[in-house]
């Protein structure tokens, strides 16, 4: 018996690359499509739980949720460009304040726009900084639309590039 080994080529023939790279990228660009889409399509939301630090009476009443859509807002930074991606649900006692506030979309879209424009990158880091933030914006977003009652804000996706 020989113990010889035969090398087989793992390069690709350069007539396949192309082919190759093409069905990658539609397989990638499919994935994030998808990823992407997941969250907008005509299912109702799940309803929001509260995160960590969250009042415990919201818990346990909690109510309809508004989503307020994806922020995506440059952070105060001299050095260079820093932003911040946030998506946030507001929780609020009934449907009755869920409309109230989502005829308020301007105005509370451009309350979470100055607050954070105004945040650094070191503003923004770590479970305590958020918390404060969440804190600030439910404050200023309940005296931009008083008649909402807003209960509880949730952070549903968070990024600082």
């Amino acid at each position: 018996m020989s113990d010889a080994v035969e090398d087989i080529p793992l390069t690709v023939p350069k007539s396949k690359t192309p082919l190759l790279l093409a069905v990658n990228s539609l397989l990638l660009a499919g994935l994030l499509v998808a990823f992407f889409l997941r969250g907008s399509g005509s299912h109702a939301p799940e309803p929001a739980t509260p995160a960590n630090g969250a009042a415990a009476e919201s818990a346990v009443g909690s109510g309809p949720t508004v989503r307020l859509g994806d922020f995506t807002v440059r952070l105060r930074n001299p050095e260079a460009d820093r932003y911040v991606r946030v998506a946030f649900e507001l929780e609020v006692p009934s449907e009755k304040e869920k409309v109230e506030l989502a005829n308020r979309g301007p105005q509370t879209r451009d309350a979470v726009i100055s607050y954070l424009s105004d945040r650094t990158v070191d503003d923004m880091r770590g479970g305590e900084a958020l918390e404060r933030i969440k804190k600030e914006l439910l404050r200023r977003l309940n005296e931009v639309v008083p008649a909402a009652r807003i209960r509880a804000l949730y952070v549903t996706e968070f990024v600082v590039q």
